[in-house]
């Protein structure tokens, strides 16, 4: 995208109660200038997210810069920000600010939420070729600091599908990146603050959500998992879809070795299915029958983790296996009222092993796990 253009939200005047129609996808770009340019629906939203997890002390940090009517009620646009600490303490807060201002200039695209009233801001910048990308805080007695992804060499994912389902896109303008984190992250009073900083060689990713529906009339429920096990990096999301269209599964997901592609999964498939058309996710939870004390979602899925397996494409295609155990909660919110079939949304530090054959690579990653209904 040559040249300058803005797109400036206002959450007061910027929410419609028409239909609005997202621009194209534009093949093998980041697609980062927003996909709602002058007003976003009642329904629809998008979603900048950036993340990173250190393999050494298991520190990470999931930041969401989201426009969409949720945050009429509180005034705002939501920036979402998680961290955890080596000791597993959190921090969670959801900023709105009531302006939402995407700039692109020659490919190179800044984002800014921003309160003019008080001079809070939370901004990013991604160059035009997504090698790199920054975020800055300034947000009085809340946050500040900044937060850094720089791109790993070797594929960047860009040419894979970007189709999670019939409704929603989703990519990844930066697949694989060393992260960095410096942030002053404030108590809930104001009084006192701590500093966070992710441990070494901490890596993550960018991914890129939109789609003219809220989360209910996609989905009932998702994963999304970002792990780095040994010379593999696992960048997982899964959906189900609503019920009345089965909860059928789809997913995008990516297997690199190294600096390599080796599998850009489109399909879930079941252990029990044969179909070698395409590359292949098989996903299943798994369940703690002893009651030994696994670490569990608070809500009513009580899984203890997944096996995700990829399949390559062929009927000789090469497989690889991990498994996934829950090691630290994250966040923690629910989606329902209170009760035994109440659902969740559970943020983890997960704990993975596995690779291609016999190999036992360990690793660790961060995962959201969601339940609406």
């Amino acid at each position: 995208m040559s040249g300058k253009v803005i797109s400036h939200l206002n959450i007061k005047n910027s929410i419609s109660s028409d239909t609005i129609p997202a621009s194209p996808y534009i093949p093998g770009s980041g697609n980062l200038f927003p996909k709602f340019v002058n007003a976003i629906s009642q329904t629809g939203w998008e979603i900048w997210y950036f993340d990173g997890v250190s393999k050494y002390d298991k520190s990470a940090i999931s930041i969401g810069f989201n426009r969409g009517a949720d945050g009429l009620k509180h005034g705002g646009f939501k920036v979402q920000i998680f961290t955890i600490w080596p000791d597993g303490h959190t921090w969670h807060r959801n900023l709105y600010l009531p302006e939402s201002i995407v700039t692109s200039e020659d490919g190179h695209v800044i984002g800014e939420w921003k309160d003019p009233a008080n001079g809070s801001n939370a901004l990013f910048f991604v160059t035009s070729d997504c090698n790199l990308a920054v975020l800055a805080f300034s947000v009085p007695g809340v946050v500040d600091g900044s937060v850094q992804l720089e791109t790993l060499p070797g594929d960047s994912g860009l040419n894979t599908n970007p189709e999670l389902g019939p409704s929603v896109h989703h990519i990844r303008p930066i697949g694989r990146a060393s992260v960095k984190a410096d942030l002053s992250l404030f108590s809930a009073d104001s009084s006192t603050s701590e500093q966070f900083a992710l441990g070494p060689s901490a890596t993550g990713s960018t991914f890129r959500i939109w789609t003219l529906y809220t989360w209910p009339q996609i989905m009932t429920e998702s994963y999304y998992l970002c792990a780095q096990v040994g010379p593999y990096a696992i960048r997982i999301m899964l959906i189900f879809s609503e019920a009345a269209t089965g909860c059928k599964p789809y997913t995008m997901a990516s297997l690199y070795r190294d600096d390599k592609i080796v599998c850009a999964a489109n399909q879930v498939i079941t252990y029990d299915e044969h179909d070698f058309s395409q590359d292949s996710l098989v996903l299943s939870k798994r369940y703690d029958a002893s009651g030994g004390g696994a670490v569990t979602g608070a809500f009513r899925d009580k899984n203890i983790g997944y096996i995700v397996e990829f399949v390559a494409k062929g009927t000789a295609g090469q497989r690889w296996m991990f498994q996934v155990d829950h090691e630290r909660i994250v966040w923690s919110y629910p989606t329902s009222a209170p009760g035994p079939e109440g659902t969740g949304n559970t943020g983890f530090i997960e704990s993975v092993i596995g690779g291609a054959n016999e190999e036992a690579y360990l690793g660790v990653g961060l995962a959201g796990q969601c339940q609406l209904s």
